[in-house]
């Protein structure tokens, strides 16, 4: 009787594995920017898209390789806020970590005007689930203050006393989001390379931070550009003489940033809990026989 049982159970997991998918496994992405060209646009990169029609975005050069960049250089956006889009599969996973490096600067000469950048995770329908801000203050030691929202950077702000000094404008830092989506909780870290003897931490300054939304698929990272003047306006024309208002009040700043990093891992799959669940029975009417 137990050999037939075994059996039994056997046979039912079998057809269960042969009737379920295949899941998908881990990913690692990175961009760097080197193989662009000197005078590219980011969004040169399929990969890559704009709400900005004005496309405020290219290279820079660093001193290794290129950056990418975002924000005020040239001329104003088309829109208040400006996304950079980063777009990915998430395959079958649950827990995405974003790692790069950044550095928030003034383009040119220092115009006093302090945009804001920041970091959006959206889902494949384009809904904001949580947003890394940087507000570009004018305060001596760490004047880049960071502030994490559960959805867009208009959510409910989750950082502790608001804001937090992480790094100086104009210095390169970096930084990492980890999404959980089964737990639905978020945070950022930023590596201290001084620490731990001169091995370098990460440093963990948002802990179980709000995800705004449920049931979603990640899909995507962005780049945001948010002004600080959102009233003084022009108008100009696309190459293609399309009209388009310019936010003509952008602040000389842009957001250098590289070496883009995006993981994932699968979560556990339904077929895993019920082959265990199988297993405890079958053990369970073991231990009663």
């Amino acid at each position: 009787m137990k050999i037939l049982t075994l059996i039994f159970c056997l046979g039912i997991l079998s057809l269960f594995l042969a009737s379920s998918p295949a899941r998908s496994g881990t990913f690692s992405i990175t961009d760097n920017f080197d193989g662009l060209a000197s005078d590219a646009f980011i969004t040169d990169d399929p990969n890559w898209t704009t709400t900005d029609l004005w496309l405020n975005n290219g290279v820079i050069p660093r001193p290794a390789g290129q950056a990418g960049w975002l924000g005020g250089l040239y001329d104003g956006p088309t829109t208040t806020t400006t996304y950079l889009t980063r777009g990915f599969d998430a395959q079958d996973n649950n827990r995405f970590t974003f790692r790069w490096t950044q550095n928030i600067a003034n383009a040119s000469t220092d115009d006093g005007i302090r945009d804001r950048f920041g970091w959006t995770v959206k889902s494949t329908t384009g809904a904001d689930l949580l947003t890394l801000m940087f507000l570009n203050v004018n305060l001596p030691g760490q004047n880049l203050l960071a502030q994490g929202y559960a959805g867009s950077l208009l959510g409910t702000s989750i950082t502790s006393s608001n804001t937090l000094g992480v790094s100086n404008r104009g210095e390169w830092a970096q930084f990492e989001i980890v999404l959980n989506t089964t737990a639905n909780t978020w945070s950022a870290s930023l590596f201290n390379a001084a620490a731990n003897g001169g091995d370098g931490a990460w440093q963990t300054f948002i802990t179980d931070g709000a995800v705004s939304g449920s049931g979603y698929t990640v899909g995507s990272i962005s780049a945001v550009w948010d002004l600080q003047d959102k009233t003084t306006t022009r108008s100009d024309a696309l190459v293609d003489e399309t009209p388009v208002t310019l936010y003509s009040g952008a602040g000389q700043n842009i957001m250098m940033f590289d070496n883009l990093s995006i993981s994932g891992v699968p979560e556990p799959s339904s077929l895993s809990l019920l082959t265990l669940g199988s297993l405890a029975l079958l053990a369970a009417r073991r231990r009663s026989s």
